[in-house]
């Protein structure tokens, strides 16, 4: 079950990427804010 948070947080960063290329600030700050909380509830340890 471990690598699933991961999953989630490099999709969530993958998606990121995306959201800033297309230079759309509101929703990049909504998905790093979702990345926040993945972390928090996924006790992902880097």
């Amino acid at each position: 079950m471990a690598s699933e948070p991961n999953a989630t947080v490099d999709r969530v960063i993958e998606i990121a990427d995306l959201v800033a290329d297309d230079a759309d600030a509101d929703a990049e700050a909504v998905l790093l804010d979702a990345l926040g909380r993945v972390r928090k509830r996924g006790g992902t340890d880097e």
